[in-house]
């Protein structure tokens, strides 16, 4: 048909190399080596995919193929090594640099903008510490653009135990999981916090910050929040009816939404300065399946550098939908539908794995006898619920009314067994044995106060009074900086101060199983920390300083 075509694999392309080179046909060439992973499939093997050859790249090139070398597994980052490979097996150095740069952007087409460092040329580059294919040899600056995009620092690299060490002293220490040192330190080296204390001799070579009276305690968390997401939360223009299921947007409901923010967006340094180091992203409320939840750093060289999880929970609405009795049921055949969704490729994965077997060691005139098994349909929107089932990511639920909390309790928690937590939760407080009961977690609108017939109810309050865990949100893409402010008014009309510091920090870290990393001041976690002139609870306390793994990214003397 005439068709310009590459040939993507290419485990035997070796044994055509002449005439993939008289066809002028190139080869995206996946490399065999898997550093740093175990090798798994047996190379000689000629039955499936072909017998490979560590020296593959070497034999198309010196037969004049045009080739790029690929890592075909996003598990394996290393595509220079894969390159020194290659020349470690014949390939010539030049070649090799040129299957990752230059041959490799002609093959795809692109070559009139990237690939080789020219005038007129996109501005992509990286800055190593030696020669490239050098084992020793890393990335020190990678520009996109002509803009930094990632900056190696040495305190987040392997040698952490020698970065230095800086002290943090100050009149009171607020831990986050409930206590408080007076007067106390906070040991970081690199990113983590290495140790939380009385003061006491500090190391000859420590950094020691004297920060007089001022508080520290861990960097805020906001439960729920669309950062960086003004596109999502604007009227839509051009849509003649929100969607049925996932967000109104139409944005990414079956990836991790952190692939969606904008981390320019003003907001973050908003956030920043209002002392709140991580957000729990989430999509608004559209149908029953809303999408995934991701948690981010409000600060970071780069956007996956942000990321603390992608794919951290996912969040469901009982808010929407007239049919209020049918919501469950809804709920219910939708998770029905998950569960064997995914039972169904657990069980082609098995039979695969049977029919591999078979196929390697049965004689060859028994291999036309051997079938393939049939593979279900893919579905984009049940692989991000496989996760739930597959591995048991806890369940955000938007429930206002007693009705509606109650049938995600059963649903989600009593029946299926998720961890649960109910966002919004205005009618919670009246279902506190029932919230106690299934585990349930609540995170309480920014609107503390309710008027229930001229009294006040402070739901917060009285969810933690009961011993239910509550966390804050702001629910928007601009209120995370007003999370304190929320909290001190939950505690200005009864909530325990305790219970407030720990909804602002270790209660949303529990809930999404990151308490051994984000939420509260403990050896090993990172070093998210924010310096207050007084108690965090009091209005009148100012922001000073707010550290992100270790690095100060906001100082109100500087600014």
């Amino acid at each position: 048909f005439g068709l310009k075509i590459a040939v993507e694999g290419g485990r035997e392309a070796h044994l055509m190399a002449a005439s993939l080179a008289r066809r002028n046909v190139p080869v995206i060439l996946s490399s065999t080596i898997r550093p740093g992973l175990g090798m798994g499939a047996d190379l000689t093997d000629t039955k499936v995919s072909g017998q490979a050859r560590a020296d593959s790249a070497a034999i198309l090139i010196a037969a004049g193929v045009k080739v790029a070398i690929a890592t075909d597994d996003t598990s394996i980052p290393e595509i220079l090594t894969a390159a020194a490979w290659a020349v470690g097996n014949g390939a010539p150095v030049d070649a090799a640099l040129r299957a990752i740069t230059s041959d490799a952007a002609i093959i795809l087409g692109v070559d009139a903008s990237v690939g080789t460092l020219e005038a007129g040329k996109d501005a992509d580059l990286i800055i190593l510490t030696g020669d490239p294919f050098a084992t020793q040899t890393v990335v020190q600056t990678t520009i996109s653009d002509g803009r930094v995009a990632y900056e190696r620092r040495p305190d987040s690299s392997a040698d952490t135990a020698l970065a230095p060490l800086r002290i943090l002293r100050a009149a009171t220490v607020v831990t986050g999981s409930g206590g408080q040192i007076s007067p106390g330190e906070v040991w970081v080296r690199g990113g983590t916090i290495e140790r939380v204390g009385a003061p006491g001799d500090a190391p000859a070579d420590a950094q020691v910050i004297d920060l007089g009276d001022r508080v520290v305690m861990p960097g805020m968390i906001d439960m729920q929040s669309r950062l960086g997401l003004h596109w999502e939360s604007e009227e839509p223009t051009l849509s003649p009816r929100a969607a049925s299921s996932g967000q109104s947007s139409g944005g990414p409901k079956h990836v991790s939404i952190a692939n969606a923010i904008d981390p320019t967006d003003d907001a973050f340094a908003e956030a920043l300065r209002a002392g709140v180091t991580s957000i729990v992203l989430a999509p608004s409320d559209a149908g029953l399946f809303c999408g995934s939840v991701a948690v981010v750093k409000t600060a970071g060289a780069t956007i996956d550098q942000r990321i603390v999880k992608p794919i951290a929970a996912l969040k469901f609405s009982l808010r929407v939908g007239r049919d209020r009795q049918a919501q469950p049921w809804g709920a219910r055949d939708f998770l029905d539908k998950a569960e064997k969704y995914d039972s169904d490729w657990a069980e082609f994965d098995s039979r695969w794995a049977e029919f591999e077997r078979k196929y390697q060691d049965s004689p060859e005139a028994e291999l036309k006898d051997i079938k393939e098994p049939a593979r279900p349909a893919r579905n984009t929107e049940m692989e991000m619920l496989r996760a739930l089932v597959a591995e048991n990511l806890p369940v955000m639920v938007s429930a206002d009314r007693a009705d509606e909390i109650t049938q995600a309790l059963e649903v989600f928690a009593s029946e299926r067994g998720y961890d649960v937590m109910i966002l919004g939760a205005a009618d919670a407080w009246r279902l506190t044995p029932e919230m106690r009961e299934a585990g349930a977690f609540a995170a309480t609108d920014p609107d503390v106060l309710q008027d229930e017939r001229g009294r006040d109810i402070n739901a917060a309050g009285l969810l933690a009074d009961a011993d239910v865990p509550v966390a804050f949100q702001s629910g928007a893409t601009s209120g995370t900086q007003f999370l304190r402010a929320t909290a001190a008014y939950a505690v200005r009309h009864g909530m325990d101060e305790t219970e407030a510091i720990r909804a602002l920090t270790t209660r949303p870290a529990e809930f999404l199983k990151l308490d051994g990393r984000i939420g509260c001041f403990e050896p090993g976690r990172d070093a998210d920390i924010v310096v207050l002139s007084g108690d965090p609870l009091e209005l009148t306390s100012r922001v000073e300083q707010v550290y992100v793994d270790g690095a100060l990214v906001y100082d109100a003397a500087a600014q």
